[in-house]
């Protein structure tokens, strides 16, 4: 997928069509995968196709939120530098995606790719006022957590009240082991990262010695 990114600059020096090429590869390569993977929906390779399928929409998303990708390096180009044509239909597209993705991710039912759009959904959330030109306060991060919050709650209740606690084979239980595992070794991990205090010893002071004075025969000296 690297490679595929920089193939372009060797190409064009514009901007908007290296861009333009690096998402025509990486919709070329979902259009493969996706027809490739229905043949292996319930085998081992299903597995495999799923973790390919959530990099090429992430490198499609990359390829298209300019606010994200172009920083101030030497030989990357900045969001001026765009048409405002291009500018704006990316603007566009980085809001559709994270939709797209996520309708694809409870279509196959697929975790990873689930787990993705909800990555590149909270990426456009956190570049809006980017690309829009508007001033960060230092609040933004907690309105985003209370909002991220929000929803989350909200769907898990969705969920739970469900029949059995299930909505069209979803449910906000968890049925894998591999959490539990995670769940096991971050318990098993953080004691150690974090004592507890009450089995800390405390720091006892070094010895202090001191003589006396000559005439008390040593018993005015310390200890």
């Amino acid at each position: 997928m690297m490679f595929a990114a920089a193939i372009p600059h060797f190409w064009t020096t514009s901007h908007s069509a290296q861009r333009l090429t690096v998402a025509a590869f990486y919709l070329t390569g979902l259009a493969i995968v996706t027809s490739l993977r229905s043949a292996h929906r319930f085998d081992y390779l299903n597995a495999e196709y799923s973790v390919i399928e959530s990099l090429l929409w992430l490198g499609l998303y990359l390829s298209m939120n300019l606010r994200l990708t172009s920083i101030d390096l030497p030989g990357l180009a900045t969001p001026s530098e765009f048409p405002r044509p291009f500018y704006w239909t990316t603007f566009v597209m980085i809001w559709l995606l994270p939709a797209l993705i996520l309708w694809r991710s409870l279509a196959i039912k697929d975790r990873n790719v689930t787990c993705l759009g909800l990555i590149v959904a909270i990426l456009t959330l956190a570049t809006n006022k980017l690309y829009l030109g508007l001033p960060h306060h230092p609040w933004d991060p907690i309105l985003l957590g209370v909002l991220l919050t929000g929803v989350a709650l909200a769907i898990r209740r969705w969920l739970a009240n469900g029949p059995d606690g299930v909505r069209k084979s979803f449910t906000a239980q968890s049925l894998s082991a591999r959490d539990k595992h995670w769940m096991n070794a971050v318990s098993t991990v953080l004691p150690i990262a974090v004592p507890n205090p009450a089995t800390i010893a405390p720091i006892q002071s070094e010895p202090q010695f001191g003589g006396g004075s000559p005439d008390g025969g040593g018993a005015s000296s310390t200890f």
